[in-house]
């Protein structure tokens, strides 16, 4: 009895200073029923609420595998990132994998072997917290565009790292973070940033192809379905003015052929909108709001799904599944969602640091995350397994 309260003090007091739990702590809690229910019984709703969303998602994972099928990673840090990874996208061919670090490099990988092919180290910003928070593949995958804090997105050749110039695309100076970004095959890129406009720039050409107004102060994200010719994007909500007159958090559709507005509709929640994502036939958009996903479909704009992913705690990013049946979200983890139900279908894990990003292999078969960690992981969708690591994780500091 001694030691099950001892036990207790250990977990209470871990929660209590609103620290994260160690692993010790999370194991007795997964372990023990009567540790859950006294824990939770002293807790406020929310705070319960809380507690429970993350007894749900870190059970689960404690006795997964923590090696991977293919443990390929090389061991020195010259072939690694060496900080956070907050951005990784396959090609169109899914034969390489592009990454962006908070160590101020960009990482292009073999997705078969998992070795690195190069690392491209971006110029240092204006600021000590410089960070390259995302990369992308531009038109046929020779041209990458990089965005970095404190810089405009820098284009780089894939195939030999050297550097192309930037883009016009112009931010307030009070702008700390770069543009959110969105690609097409053929060479338009798509910058959301601190701007009442989205821009459509033709890489080639570096010029505008059109803009997209309308967006107030901010236009949070960005998204692109080829397929159904369509961009999405989304506008922050602002307060009331003096006439009592705020503005609504919005989203947008528009037709990627010509820049026309084709949609309008209002975005429930109380975070703004930061995330959007497409299924590949473009029949359906997802909008993450904090830590809520909601599934639209494009035809006639309706919400057909909620997820609540966690009730406190946003999430980074989501991804169709290549049938659009399934859904994965990155927050404290990646985790697969059924559409049709609404469901938690399974976690992939373990997984200690919070998830940055998905995406998913152009087969359909794997997915890509990045974390709070120097290595990115591959994940096997139908069954969840760990595939492969890419890097090496050197513990980076949070």
């Amino acid at each position: 009895m001694k030691a099950m309260i001892a036990l207790m003090l250990i977990v209470l007091a871990a929660l209590a200073s609103r620290a994260s739990a160690d692993d010790i702590s999370w194991t007795l809690i997964c372990k023990s029923t009567a540790i859950r229910d006294k824990v939770s019984a002293g807790m406020q709703d929310m705070d319960r609420r809380v507690f429970d969303a993350d007894v749900a998602s870190r059970c689960p994972r404690i006795d997964l595998p923590e090696k991977p099928g293919h443990e390929s990673a090389e061991a020195s840090r010259d072939k690694s990132h060496t900080d956070w990874i907050y951005d990784a996208h396959y090609s169109a061919d899914g034969t390489t994998i592009l990454s962006a670090s908070r160590d101020g490099s960009i990482g292009l990988w073999d997705a078969a072997s998992g070795k690195m092919l190069r690392r491209i180290v971006m110029p240092a910003g204006t600021n000590e917290y410089s960070y390259v928070r995302s990369a992308v593949f531009v038109g046929d995958g020779k041209t990458i565009a990089a965005g970095k804090d404190r810089l405009p997105v820098q284009l780089y050749a894939t195939e030999s790292g050297e550097a192309q110039g930037t883009v016009p695309f112009s931010v307030s100076k009070e702008s700390f973070f770069p543009p959110r970004m969105a690609v097409t095959a053929n060479g338009l890129l798509f910058l959301a940033g601190d701007s009442d406009t989205v821009d459509a720039i033709d890489v080639a050409a570096k010029t505008a192809r059109y803009k997209l107004a309308g967006h107030g102060k901010t236009a949070t994200a960005v998204a692109v379905s080829e397929a159904a010719d369509l961009v999405a994007t989304a506008a922050a909500g602002e307060e009331a003015r003096g006439d009592g007159q705020g503005r609504p958090k919005q989203g947008y559709l528009w037709k990627l052929s010509s820049g026309e507005n084709v949609a309008e509709f209002t975005i429930d929640g109380r975070s703004d909108p930061d995330g959007l994502a497409f299924s590949r036939d473009g029949a359906q958009l997802a909008v993450v709001s904090g830590g809520t996903v909601r599934v639209y479909t494009t035809a006639d704009k309706k919400e057909t799904q909620t997820i609540i992913v966690h009730p406190m705690f946003s999430v980074f990013d989501v991804a169709f599944t290549a049938d659009g049946k399934q859904l994965i979200t990155c927050q404290s983890h990646p985790a697969l969602w059924d559409l049709a139900t609404g469901k938690l279908v399974r976690h992939f894990g373990p997984f200690n640091d919070l998830c940055h990003s998905v995406d998913i292999s152009p087969d359909g078969k794997y997915a890509v995350t990045t974390s709070m960690a120097s290595d990115l992981k591959v994940w096997e969708i139908a069954t969840g397994t760990f595939d492969r690591r890419l890097g090496i994780d050197v513990k980076p500091p949070r």
